[in-house]
C-alpha cells in the first residue's frame, strides 16, 4: 500500500496518514458494494499486487478445496465398494 500511499500524497498534497485513511475507506467502500469474493482482490491491488496474483490464490485455494473433495469422494467409494462387498458376500 506504500507505493499508492505515496501516489496519492503526490499528486493531492495529504498527508502519509490523511491518504492511507482514504485509501481504506475507498477500499471499504468497493467492499461494501462487491460481493466477498472480491474483497481479497481489492486488498491485494491496493497492497501494489495485480489481478493475476489475486487471480492465482484464488485458484490456489480451489485447487486444494477440489483436492480435499477428490479425496473424500475415493475415500466414500470405497466405503461404499466394501459395503457393497460384504452385502454380497453375505448373500
Amino acid at each position: 500500500m506504500e507505493k499508492l500511499i505515496k501516489e496519492v500524497c503526490d499528486k493531492t498534497g495529504i498527508s502519509e496518514e490523511q491518504a492511507k485513511k482514504a485509501i481504506i475507506v475507498v477500499a471499504d467502500a468497493l467492499k461494501e458494494k462487491m460481493p466477498h469474493v472480491f474483497h481479497n482482490q481489492i486488498d491485494i491491488l491496493i497492497n501494489g499486487g495485480t489481478l493475476t496474483d489475486g487471480m492465482k490464490q484464488k485458484m490456489e485455494g480451489l485447487k486444494g478445496d477440489l483436492e480435499d473433495a477428490a479425496k473424500n469422494i475415493g475415500t466414500k467409494a470405497e466405503e461404499f465398494a466394501k459395503d457393497v462387498q460384504q452385502k454380497m458376500s453375505d448373500l
